[in-house]
């Protein structure tokens, strides 16, 4: 069913309000049935694909992503949203090569040449993060995040303490999945094992006491 445009406006507004109020799920409705109405419209998928970023749907956002990217090949802002969802799915290689194409688009990007330094970083390319983080400062001197990340990996003096900035950044990006990541990557089980212990301890004494 076809949106006329006046419509479109309104549906575009009242999402707009929707996400000022923090409703993301009730925003996406509406960016959904814009799509679905108008396929090629640009603001819909990369909307879209920002608010299922925020909830941490990371395949839908990807596939919003590309598609606001397909329709906008050279826009800068949709290369460096579909980047930033490739890395949080950990394809470093994939937000490589849509970073290293934003960058050329607009080379004073400081964010998005932040963001390739650390994908290259992650993929053990350090000469090439080296370079993309020192492009980074050229043009934001007062990334101090990305001055430690450079430090890191041998390119600058290291600072005496991580800056708040990042130590916030790494803490808000690490927070949704904080248990999955403590359970299923470290083997983090104490709890688990206590608990086990706590039931052996309670069974045996009552045992004993029989």
């Amino acid at each position: 069913m076809a949106i006329k445009r006046n419509k479109l406006e309104q549906m575009k507004s009242e999402a707009r309000t929707l996400l000022t109020a923090g409703n993301y799920a009730a925003a996406s409705a509406i960016y959904q049935k814009i799509s679905r109405a108008r396929p090629g419209d640009y603001d819909a998928w990369f909307m879209q694909g920002a608010i299922n970023g925020q909830l941490g749907l990371l395949d839908d956002a990807a596939v919003c992503c590309e598609r606001a990217v397909r329709l906008c090949p050279d826009n800068a802002d949709a290369l460096f949203n579909l980047a930033q969802v490739s890395t949080r799915r950990n394809d470093y290689a994939r937000a490589e090569a849509v970073l290293t194409h934003c960058v050329e688009l607009r080379p004073d990007f400081a964010e998005a040449l932040n963001n390739l330094g650390y994908v290259l970083h992650e993929q053990g390319k350090l000469d090439e993060a080296r370079t993309a983080y020192q492009r980074a400062l050229q043009v934001r001197p007062d990334l101090s995040g990305t001055r430690y990340l450079l430090a890191a990996i041998g390119g600058t003096e290291a600072p005496p303490r991580a800056p708040d900035e990042y130590v916030r950044g790494l803490f808000d990006g690490f927070a949704g999945h904080f248990e999955d990541c403590l359970i299923g990557k470290l083997r983090y089980d104490m709890p688990v094992v206590l608990a086990d212990s706590v039931r052996h301890l309670l069974a045996g004494h009552a045992a004993s006491v029989d």
